[in-house]
């Protein structure tokens, strides 16, 4: 669990966070994730 203003680990630890650019373009929010592959249960 991340604290919402900080991002900092506040329960599980340790977790980390991945900073991904964004952008909004016509009302939509797009992500860049790059070649990001997710590891674990979701």
């Amino acid at each position: 669990m991340f604290g919402s203003e900080t991002g900092a680990c506040i329960k599980g630890q340790p977790c980390t966070l991945r900073e991904f650019p964004l952008k909004i373009e016509n009302n939509e929010v797009l992500v860049d994730t790059g070649d990001f592959a997710p590891n674990g249960p979701h």
